[in-house]
């Protein structure tokens, strides 16, 4: 089940966070994008999410930080890593805050399976 569960899709490049909330919103997700780090944070600030989709590489505040201030303040919030740049620059993300972290190459079913997985490994009561 898919609705009412609520994606951030957090990336500079309007294209591809068009992109990828159009495809979550197809699957009855609530999804909002955010081009920038520090707008992502202001979201949250009056609007959670049960998963974050972000890139690691965006001018302002970076990825890492990112991550840091959003673990941080909101521990419990799953985090899906995307960069085209290669499993090196996602490692380090996935070490230090224990997010999930891929290689995303922009393909429509491994995002939608991910993100559908990962909600519902989340949704179900715990043992």
């Amino acid at each position: 089940m898919t609705a009412g569960r609520r994606i951030l899709v957090v990336d500079d490049e309007l294209n591809i966070r068009g992109a990828l909330v159009t495809l979550l919103e197809k699957k009855e997700y609530q999804v909002r994008g955010a081009a920038s780090a520090e707008e992502a944070l202001e979201q949250l600030e009056t609007t959670p999410a049960d998963l974050v989709l972000t890139d690691l590489k965006m001018p302002g505040m970076g990825g890492m930080e990112f991550l840091c201030r959003l673990k941080q303040k909101w521990p419990d919030i799953e985090v899906l890593v995307m960069t085209a740049f290669g499993l090196a620059v996602a490692i380090p993300a996935v070490l230090a805050y224990n997010v999930f972290g891929r290689l995303i190459a922009r393909v429509e079913a491994e995002l939608e399976g991910f993100a559908h997985d990962l909600l519902a490994r989340f949704a179900a009561p715990a043992p």
